[in-house]
């Protein structure tokens, strides 16, 4: 079965300094860029948590930089959206991590991807 990815428009919710996180919708009912809609009660979460972590760009699937891998992460559901909550890793482990966090909180980059696989 392949991964795709689901890609929407810019979702940035909040940047929290004290915790050095941020919250996403990652996804909602809406039609992505691939003309994809997923209802919010169709997401199965059980294999993401087992192990949640957050990579840059989706590279830590296909690369040996663990500094791909930038954080670990939360979901939820939210009035009928997947809001996703990464907790960037800090400078001292992952340069990498904390630049992206940075990047985030100035506003540069504000949207997230996810991949799943259709059942």
């Amino acid at each position: 079965m392949e991964i795709q990815r689901r890609h929407i428009n810019a979702s940035l919710k909040g940047f929290n300094e004290d915790e050095n996180s941020a919250e996403f919708i990652i996804s909602d009912a809406t039609q992505d860029r691939h003309g994809t809609i997923i209802a919010h009660d169709k997401w199965s979460l059980s294999n993401y948590e087992k192990n949640p972590i957050v990579m840059y760009q989706h590279a830590g699937h296909y690369s040996d930089d663990p500094d791909n891998t930038i954080g670990r992460g939360e979901v939820r559901f939210e009035d009928d959206k997947l809001i996703g909550k990464v907790f960037f890793e800090p400078k001292d482990i992952n340069e990498k991590a904390d630049k992206i966090a940075q990047k985030v909180a100035f506003g540069t980059l504000r949207a997230t991807s996810v991949g799943f696989m259709p059942l």
